[in-house]
C-alpha cells in the first residue's frame, strides 16, 4: 500500500511538472549549462599562464606558450553547442537571454574567438614575442567582446 501511494504521488508530481519530457528537457538544459561552463573553464585554464607570460608576470616559455595556444585553438569550438534554447535564464548561468534574439551576432563573436585562437596558435613559438603578444591580445579582445554583450556580471 505504501509503495502504491509513493507511485501515485510520483505520477501526480509528474503530471504537474509536465511529465518525463519536461524533466528530460530540464536535465538537457542543466547539462548544456554545465558543459559550456566546463569548456570555458578548460579554455581559461590554458589561457591563464599565457596571459601571465604576455604581462611579464612569469617568464616567457615559447614552447609552453605554443602548446597552450594549440590547446586553446583545439578547444575553442567546444563551448558553443552548450548554448541551447531556454538555457539563458537559469540560475547558475551568466549567459544573457538576449543571446536567443541575437544568435547571429553571438555566433559571429564565437567564430571570431575561434579564428583568433587559430591565428595565435599559428604564430606562437615562432620566435616573435611581439607578434605572439599582438595575436594573444586579439584573442583576448574577442573573448571580451562576447562577454561584454552576452555575459552577466
Amino acid at each position: 500500500m505504501k509503495r502504491m501511494l509513493s507511485l501515485l504521488s510520483l505520477l501526480a508530481l509528474a503530471s504537474l511538472t509536465g511529465g518525463p519530457a519536461t524533466i528530460a528537457q530540464a536535465d538537457d538544459i542543466d547539462d548544456a549549462i554545465h558543459y559550456r561552463h566546463a569548456a570555458m573553464e578548460v579554455i581559461a585554464w590554458q589561457m591563464g599562464p599565457m596571459s601571465r607570460m604576455v604581462k611579464g608576470d612569469i617568464d616567457y616559455d615559447a614552447e609552453a606558450f605554443a602548446e597552450r595556444a594549440r590547446r586553446v585553438a583545439d578547444l575553442a569550438p567546444l563551448p558553443w553547442e552548450g548554448f541551447i534554447a531556454d538555457s539563458y535564464d537559469r540560475q547558475g548561468t551568466h549567459a544573457l537571454p538576449k543571446i536567443a534574439a541575437n544568435r547571429d551576432d553571438f555566433d559571429a563573436k564565437a567564430q571570431a574567438f575561434e579564428d583568433a585562437a587559430v591565428q595565435l596558435a599559428e604564430v606562437a613559438g615562432d620566435g616573435s614575442f611581439d607578434t605572439m603578444r599582438a595575436r594573444f591580445a586579439e584573442m583576448a579582445r574577442s573573448c571580451k567582446a562576447c562577454h561584454d554583450d552576452y555575459r552577466a556580471d
